[in-house]
């Protein structure tokens, strides 16, 4: 595997209408051997969180060495595009150029992160190879000490959390739906609520009576509990 390529990206400051978009934006492919362009369809646009095309030539889409992008979240962005977020900042990266995707980070074309500007951070130590999108190999490491130590997501504390679930005939908010004049809500369907989505209270402190609202992700794991104080009419306190 060798990181030269016949087929570069034209380096100039010149763009072209992109095939998908239609903006002046697009980079088209130039065979190194000859200095041809290679045929409209082939190139990448430089609206990575918009548009995202990318068409690399036949002969660069056989094996693909992607680089570990370590990440602190990801969402799906759009049909083009994931948003991660890495040392305090936003970044884009195509779906087309993102191979494979875990807890802690992605495995992007080692081709596209040394081609675009200002990339996330990522680890020369730690690639795969794919063919056609499928993953050929394990992860390979110069030696065992050079292994990354990936980071890890803060978890709420499981102890703290299971003290949030009681109390609710101190939840300001859960009383107010039972005692609510105009239609009040039936004691099953809340308790239905609070079981799917593990409701608590704050029992004590100067929040004493807030509802609490976990944010748990697929792997079961705590990330975060949001904390909502309300009044008499169902209205939240503002915090100052």
């Amino acid at each position: 595997m060798t990181n030269e390529y016949r087929y570069k990206l034209q380096n100039s400051s010149k763009k072209n209408r992109c095939p998908e978009c239609n903006n002046k934006t697009f980079v088209r492919y130039i065979d190194t051997n000859t200095g041809d362009l290679l045929p409209e369809q082939y190139g990448r646009c430089d609206r990575e969180s918009k548009c995202s095309y990318f068409v690399a030539p036949p002969a660069e889409i056989q094996e693909t060495k992607c680089l570990f992008v370590p990440f602190d979240k990801l969402n799906d962005y759009s049909n083009k595009a994931f948003q991660i977020k890495a040392d305090g900042k936003i970044f884009f990266l195509p779906k087309a150029m993102t191979f494979e995707v875990i807890e802690t980070g992605c495995y992007v074309s080692e081709w596209y992160l040394n081609n675009t500007d200002k990339p996330p951070h990522f680890l020369d130590n730690d690639y795969r190879f794919y063919l056609r999108g499928e993953r050929i190999d394990k992860p390979r490491y110069l030696n065992n000490k050079d292994r990354p130590l990936r980071h890890t997501a803060a978890c709420f504390p499981v102890d703290v959390f299971k003290q949030t679930l009681q109390g609710y005939d101190k939840n300001v908010f859960i009383q107010n739906l039972l005692s609510h004049i105009s239609f009040p809500f039936e004691i099953k369907d809340i308790e239905t609520v609070i079981s799917q989505y593990y409701l608590g209270t704050v029992c004590n402190g100067y929040r004493a009576g807030a509802i609490t609202f976990p944010f748990i992700d697929k792997y079961e794991k705590i990330r975060a509990v949001q904390v909502k104080q309300f009044d008499s009419t169902n209205h939240t306190w503002k915090i100052r």
